[in-house]
C-alpha cells in the first residue's frame, strides 16, 4: 500500500461514502480510513497523506450528499414538467423510454413515451402503429426535450429477495418514471458520437435478428450490446436457477479481450505500439458508449487504458491501482451502484484474481496445459471470492453451478469472438458476407445450445432441488 496512493485515494473516498450513506460519524471513519494517509512513505509521504487523502474522504461524502439529495418534484400521481436532454432510450414492448438528464448530474427521469412532438422548427412527428417507422422517428441522443406526464415512482421491495428496483434505477441516477409522457423537442441538436454508436448498436442487434433465429438473437444481444428486450424471459430463469445468468450481463473481460485484439492486430500489421494502443483505447471507449458503459465496462475500459498507458510509457501495470482508479471514476459517477451486484461481482472477480497466490500454482512443462491450469485456479478463485455475493443478492446458489461454470465461463470467450466477427462482416460489407457471418454464428448456436441441455440436465438430477443448492432465509442485516 506504501506505493499504491490511488489505492488509499479509493479507500478515502470508499469511506466517504459510507460516512455519507450510513450516517457514520465523520472522526470514527476518518480514523479508521485515514490513517494510513499520515505514514510517513519515502521522502514526500506526510504531505501527501495530510492533503490527499482528507480531499477524496470529503468528495466521496460531497458525492454521496449530491446524489441521495431529495427531488421536490417526486411525488408519486403527481403531474410534472421536465426538461433536459436525452442521454439514451429503450424500445420495450413497442414504447420508447427515453432517459432524460435534468440539470443536475445525479438526478434524471425515465420518460415512457405516449406522444412525441417537435418544435415549429421541426416537422411534427407522425404517430403511426407502423413499428419500423416509429423506430426510424425515435429521437436522437443529445436532444434538448421536455417531458410532461405522471410521476410513477419505482417499487422498494417488500419481500427478502425481491428485486429492488428503486436501488437499480438510482444506481443510474434516475429518481422517477413519467407514465403517459409527452415529449417536445426544444433544441433538435444531436450528439453525433453517441446518437452515431447508438443506432450502430441497433443496426448490429438487427443483423443478429436476420441471421439467427429469435431466441439465440436476443441471447446474444444482450450479452454483446446489453440489448435485453428481446430476452427471452423462461431462458432468462432457466439461468438464474442455475446460476449462470451472469453471462447475459455485458463482461468486462470480453471489452478487454476485444481491445487486445485490435491492439495486437495493428501490431502484426506494423504499427507502432503507441497508436496501436491508442486506436485500441479508443476502440474500447467507443464500444463502452454505444453499450451505455454499465459498471462492468467502464471498469474494464479505464484499466485497459490504463494498461494501454503503462505499456507505451515503458512502465509496469499495476492491477491494484487500476482497480482502484477504476472504482473512483465509477463511484463519482454513479454513488449508489456501490450497493448493486453489477459492481460487486465486477470488482470483485478482479479483486479475487489479484489475491491469487500465484506461487502456489503448479507449473507444467507444457505451456497449453500450463495456461489451462492457470485458467482453473482462477475460475475457482473468482467462483469462491464471488459466492457470498451471490448468496446477498439472490439468496440460493445451485451446488452444481461452480461445475457448470468452469465450462460455461471459458466458452463465453469462443462466443464473443465468432459474434462479433459473424454480426460485423455483413453489417460493414453487405449481404456478400452474409453467409459467411451465419457460418461464423453457427458455433454460437451450438454453444447456446449446449449452455441449455446443462442447465436442463442439471434440473432433472434425480436428488431433490432443495439438496442441490444452499439457500439462506434473509439478508444480514446490522441489527442481526
Amino acid at each position: 500500500m506504501k506505493k499504491r496512493p490511488v489505492c488509499r485515494a479509493a479507500a478515502a473516498f470508499l469511506a466517504g461514502l459510507l460516512s455519507s450513506f450510513w450516517k457514520i460519524p465523520v472522526w470514527l471513519m476518518g480514523a479508521a480510513f485515514l490513517a494510513p494517509g499520515f505514514v510517513t512513505v519515502k521522502k514526500r509521504g506526510p504531505a501527501l497523506g495530510l492533503l490527499l487523502y482528507p480531499v477524496f474522504f470529503l468528495a466521496g461524502m460531497a458525492a454521496a450528499g449530491a446524489a441521495g439529495a431529495p427531488v421536490p418534484y417526486a411525488r408519486e400521481g403527481s403531474r410534472v414538467v421536465v426538461t433536459g436532454r436525452i442521454y439514451d432510450y429503450q424500445i420495450k414492448n413497442h414504447t420508447v423510454y427515453y432517459y432524460i438528464k435534468t440539470a443536475s448530474a445525479y438526478h434524471g427521469v425515465m420518460a415512457a413515451a405516449d406522444q412525441i412532438y417537435f418544435s415549429e422548427k421541426n416537422p411534427t412527428y407522425k404517430n403511426t402503429e407502423n413499428e419500423e417507422n416509429r423506430r426510424d422517428q425515435i429521437l436522437s441522443l443529445g436532444m434538448t426535450v421536455r417531458a410532461e406526464g405522471v410521476v410513477d415512482l419505482f417499487e422498494t421491495p417488500t419481500n427478502p429477495g425481491q428485486f429492488d428496483l428503486r436501488l437499480y434505477y438510482k444506481s443510474r441516477n434516475i429518481d422517477l418514471q413519467l407514465k403517459k409522457a409527452s415529449v417536445t423537442v426544444v433544441d433538435g441538436r444531436r450528439s453525433l458520437l453517441r446518437d452515431g454508436l447508438k443506432r450502430l448498436q441497433r443496426r448490429l442487434c438487427g443483423q443478429l435478428y436476420r441471421l439467427l433465429e429469435e431466441k439465440d438473437a436476443g441471447v446474444l444481444a444482450a450479452m454483446l450490446f446489453g440489448e435485453k428486450s428481446g430476452l427471452d424471459s423462461d431462458l432468462r430463469a432457466m439461468y438464474q436457477r442455475n446460476g449462470i445468468a451472469h453471462i447475459l450481463a455485458i463482461s468486462g473481460l470480453h471489452i478487454s479481450i476485444l481491445g487486445m485484439c485490435v491492439y495486437r492486430l495493428l501490431r502484426k500489421l506494423g504499427c507502432p505500439m503507441a497508436p496501436a494502443a491508442a486506436a485500441g483505447s479508443v476502440f474500447t471507449l467507443c464500444f463502452g458508449l454505444m453499450i451505455g458503459m454499465p459498471v462492468s465496462a467502464l471498469r474494464a475500459v479505464v484499466m485497459y487504458i490504463t494498461a494501454m498507458a503503462a505499456r507505451t510509457l515503458g512502465r509496469s501495470y499495476d492491477m491494484a491501482s487500476a482497480l482502484s482508479l477504476a472504482a473512483i471514476l465509477v463511484l463519482v459517477r454513479q454513488p449508489y451502484a456501490l450497493f448493486t451486484s453489477s459492481m460487486q461481482y465486477s470488482f470483485g472477480a478482479v479483486f479475487a484474481l489479484l489475491l491469487l497466490p500465484g506461487e502456489y500454482i503448479p507449473k507444467l512443462k507444457n505451456s497449453m496445459a500450463n495456461r489451462m491450469l492457470t485458467g482453473l485456479a482462477a475460475s475457482v478463485s473468482v467462483l469462491v471470492f464471488t459466492l457470498p455475493i451471490q448468496l446477498y443478492h439472490s439468496f440460493f446458489v445451485p451446488l452444481y453451478a461452480c461445475v457448470l461454470n468452469l465450462v460455461v465461463i471459458p466458452s463465453m470467450t469462443v462466443i464473443l469472438l465468432c459474434a462479433m466477427a459473424g454480426v460485423l462482416l455483413p453489417a460493414l460489407f453487405g449481404g456478400l458476407f452474409s453467409q459467411a457471418g451465419s457460418l461464423l454464428l453457427f458455433p454460437c448456436r451450438l454453444l447456446l445450445d449446449f449452455f441449455g441441455c446443462l442447465c436442463r440436465t442439471a434440473e432433472k438430477a434425480e436428488a431433490p432441488r432443495d439438496c442441490n443448492e444452499v439457500k439462506i432465509n434473509s439478508k444480514p442485516s446490522a441489527e442481526g
